[in-house]
């Protein structure tokens, strides 16, 4: 639920957490930003039954969250903790981040 109620703040609270100066490689990244990669050449050597849909445009419309699980003493590399969420988000990122690692 964490990441729910994060994603449902007003666009300009998660704008905030956009750091595009680091390439996006901390916090978030907003809809529209990353591109897919065209695989059409991929996509025509499929089966009738297993077409993808078609898009209008090659733009993302999802927001990603971009969480390091390396701890950096350089402030600039530091993860980025929205400020709503700062009693939670990074145990809870951590915790998750862990387990995947398992």
């Amino acid at each position: 639920q964490l990441l729910q109620k994060y994603f449902s703040q007003p666009r300009d609270d998660k704008l905030r957490d956009v750091r595009s100066d680091l390439s996006y490689q901390r916090g978030t990244t907003p809809d529209g930003v990353e591109r897919a990669r065209d695989n059409l050449d991929v996509a025509a050597r499929l089966s009738a039954n297993n077409q993808p849909s078609p898009s209008t445009t090659r733009f993302d419309p999802k927001w990603r969250v971009m969480w390091s699980l390396n701890k950096s003493s350089q402030a600039e590399l530091r993860n980025v903790v929205p400020d709503a969420f700062r009693d939670c988000w990074a145990q809870q990122l951590d915790d998750w981040g862990g387990q995947l690692l398992q």
